[in-house]
């Protein structure tokens, strides 16, 4: 599987379920308009597709440049890990605000490193 292969099914796969996410934390007042995130905007359904595509092809170029699944797995891992403390950055967070987020981080990371470790078959 190409490069640009894996990065079309992982951006694709993260912005379907993201963007799922989205609408089921916003029908559950997970996004107020109050919680401004980028540029002093609330958080809606563009910033959650363009940062899903965005993540998953810049890690599918990470893995690219490296070429080896055990050290892109490892950079991956770190950056979820570094990912978790962004949202208590946000002013006016709420609990439910920091899970969804949370939540799609998870999903983009896991499906680019799935995306990324996937073998071709001939």
């Amino acid at each position: 599987m190409s490069y640009v292969w894996k990065a079309l099914v992982a951006a694709f796969l993260a912005t379907v379920i993201n963007v799922i996410l989205f609408y089921i934390g916003d029908a559950n007042g997970a996004f107020p308009e109050q919680i401004m995130v980028m540029s002093d905007k609330p958080l809606g359904i563009s910033n959650v597709i363009t940062l899903s595509i965005i993540g998953t092809v810049i890690g599918i170029g990470i893995f690219a440049a490296l070429g080896s699944v055990k050290v892109f797995r490892i950079i991956a891992v770190i950056g979820l890990i570094l990912l978790i403390y962004t949202p208590y950055f946000v002013e006016g967070r709420t609990t439910s605000f920091i899970i969804y987020l949370e939540l799609m981080h998870l999903v983009a990371g896991v499906i680019t490193i799935w995306s990324a470790s996937r073998k071709v078959r001939s």
